[in-house]
């Protein structure tokens, strides 16, 4: 009983994403991931104001004074990856409107936060 603990311990985080490759060797990575994602969360809320649509706390657990990010859709999708759907589910599960999320994901800070995870977590 003693070994299936921690082992199920393990998994249960592992599958909760909380031990992402290498973020736990390297929490200066870790740190700016969260904060280029919260970014990202701050400048959805302020597109819905202007835009007059309800504002779910998509920011919700993020340090504030975090600068939004620049998501301005570029047209163009970056390429996809095991990060980059896993960070669009994301925003659609804080509240993000798929139609926000959609733009949001041919940003530019949507693209360097998912080549920013690719360079340094893996």
């Amino acid at each position: 009983m003693k070994m299936i603990l921690p082992t199920v311990f393990s998994v249960a985080f592992a599958l909760s994403g909380c031990l992402d490759s290498g973020v736990a060797t390297n929490p200066q990575a870790q740190q700016s991931l969260v904060t280029q994602e919260c970014a990202i969360y701050f400048a959805a809320e302020e597109r819905l104001a202007a835009e007059g649509r309800p504002v779910a706390r998509m920011s919700n657990g993020c340090a504030p004074g975090i600068a939004p990010a620049n998501i301005a859709p570029t047209g163009v999708a970056g390429q996809s990856t095991s990060f980059s759907e896993i960070l669009f589910k994301r925003m659609i599960a804080r509240g993000m409107p798929q139609d926000v999320a959609v733009d949001i994901s041919t940003s530019a800070a949507f693209k360097t936060l998912v080549d920013f995870q690719a360079a340094n977590i893996g």
